[in-house]
Formats: C-alpha cells, sequence, structure tokens
C-alpha cells in the first residue's frame, strides 16, 4: 500500500468513526492547535470544520499538519479551499512530514516592537534585534554588514546576551550557547540555546505571556476581518 492510501483509509476511518483529527499551525511563535472533524470528501481532498483560529492560520500558511494517534507520523497538508464564514477548510496532498513538528509546538513568541540585543564574546561585540524568544533558546537577527567570521562566532561557542524586555525596567544579562547561524536576506539569525536562572526565567515567561496574549487577540481580530470581508462578498 502506498502512503498516500494509508493516510487516506486513516482519514475515512476517523470520518466513519466520527473522531476528531488535530490540526498544527503556528502565528508569531505561538502553537495554535486545535482538533478538527471531518466532513466528508470531494474531488478537491477533505473537508474540515475547523476552529476560527485555525482558520486565519490556515489562510495565511497555506498548509497544516495533522496528528493523529491511528497514523506513524505527523502529516502535512495543503489548502485546497476555505470556507471562512462556515469555518471548513478542504485540505489536499497528504504526505507524512519530513520536518520535525517539535518546535512548531514550542511557545517561542516574536515580539511586536524592534528590541534591541547585544551579543558578545571575548573578542567581539555585536549588536542585533530579537528574532523571538522562549525559556530555552533565544533568536537574534544581526546585519550581515558585521561580518560573522568563524574566529569570531561559531556553532557551538559561549555568549553573552544583553537585552531588556518590555515587561522588565531593567536589563537582563543571559549566558547562551550558539545553536545554529544562517544567512537570512540581508542578515543573520543567530539560533542560542539559554538556561537562565529562575529570576530571569520568570522575566521571560512574563514576556512570553504578555505576547501570547496580544497575539491571540490579533488572530481574533484578523478572523474577524477575514469573516467581514467574506460576508461582504456574494454567495454562489
Amino acid at each position: 500500500m502506498n502512503l498516500y492510501r494509508e493516510i487516506m483509509l486513516v482519514l475515512e476511518r476517523l470520518a466513519k468513526d466520527k473522531k476528531e483529527v488535530k490540526l498544527i499551525n503556528s502565528h508569531k511563535g505561538i502553537p495554535i492547535s486545535y482538533d478538527a472533524n471531518i466532513q466528508g470528501f470531494d474531488t478537491e481532498g477533505v473537508i474540515f470544520q475547523v476552529h476560527k483560529y485555525q482558520v486565519v492560520c490556515l489562510e495565511l500558511e497555506r498548509h497544516t499538519y495533522l496528528y493523529t494517534d491511528l497514523l506513524p507520523s505527523v502529516v502535512k497538508a495543503k489548502v485546497a479551499s476555505i470556507d471562512i464564514i462556515a469555518s471548513k477548510v478542504t485540505l489536499t496532498g497528504f504526505a507524512y512530514a519530513v520536518e520535525t513538528i517539535g518546535k512548531r509546538m514550542m511557545l517561542r513568541v516574536e515580539p511586536d516592537q524592534p528590541i534591541s540585543v547585544m551579543i558578545s564574546n571575548n573578542t567581539r561585540r555585536l549588536r542585533g534585534n530579537l528574532a523571538d524568544i522562549s525559556e530555552k533558546g533565544i533568536g537574534i537577527y544581526v546585519q550581515a554588514s558585521q561580518t560573522l567570521t568563524p574566529s569570531v562566532f561559531i556553532r557551538h561557542s559561549k555568549v553573552l546576551i544583553n537585552l531588556r524586555l518590555p515587561t522588565e525596567p531593567t536589563e537582563i544579562l543571559l549566558d547562551g550557547i550558539i545553536s545554529h547561524i544562517r544567512k537570512d536576506g540581508q542578515a543573520y539569525h543567530l539560533g542560542i540555546n539559554i538556561a537562565p536562572d529562575p529570576i530571569i526565567k520568570g522575566a521571560i515567561t512574563s514576556f512570553i505571556s504578555q505576547r501570547q496574549i496580544e497575539i491571540l487577540c490579533e488572530l481574533q481580530m484578523l478572523y474577524d476581518q477575514l469573516y467581514q470581508g467574506n460576508l461582504q462578498q456574494p454567495r454562489s
């Protein structure tokens, strides 16, 4: 049996038994994952009833990930069509996901305004902007004009990070280890693993919680805009 047919047989079984499947997306670092019901099958693909926040992510990303205990791995699917008003989506192109889903389920928020970050080691200091942050990691954008030579910043090397989060009155200091460096347009993206002490971890958690509330409010606003925009369009 080919893999696509294997996936479809499981989806058909879930539909017959009226069982849900979990859809997984993310928005600005916040995992957006809700149960979805299979409504039927047509020539485009499989029709799902989904949560309104999932609708926004599907409209923006045009793909999602499906998880169920009945499948051996997470499945990636593409959006064929979306009915905003009915909160229904037709998915197609089902295939087992090559990439890991773990990172998408980690709460790793992006700031809404630029946050300056200083990164340094024993030989150099660089200024960048916060890309995202979690309790275990931080992403930093550094302009490509600030050359990152192997002798200055390398993977697995130790660095010191200074930044001030909007929820905190003073600057925080973090020790970190570079996990990756990749070119991203006109900047480098540095991924850095951190293990903050309880006080600093609390400060990071507070910022993450605030951003989570703001991002969910943004999703509601985006959904309302999509809904109203589609409501005004003539229905076929």
